[in-house]
């Protein structure tokens, strides 16, 4: 009985972390990052050229996979059809 109980409690334990302990703290990273945005940085990756972009959606409508625009421009098959994704999106829009 002891056993199964300290064992549970130690599930609880992992499953609720430091937050039902009421010890939850601002990890330092977030703090940089909060700090980095107030100065007007960029945080993430810079976007990829609008040329590139064009470039991307103009092979796709040219029947060519992403595979194949991945190889061709050297951006990943996910940003090929990101930028894929939202021309869609934008030519629905208009």
């Amino acid at each position: 009985m002891f056993v199964e109980e300290f064992s549970r409690r130690l599930v609880e334990d992992d499953v609720r972390g430091p937050a039902a302990r009421g010890r939850i703290e601002r990890p330092a990273i977030t703090l940089l990052v909060e700090g980095a945005k107030a100065q007007g940085k960029r945080i993430s990756r810079p976007p990829i050229p609008s040329s590139k972009q064009r470039e991307i959606v103009r092979l796709h409508k040219g029947s060519r996979s992403l595979r194949q625009i991945e190889a061709e421009i050297g951006v990943s098959r996910a940003t090929a059809a990101k930028n894929v994704n939202l021309n869609k999106r934008s030519v629905a829009d208009s």
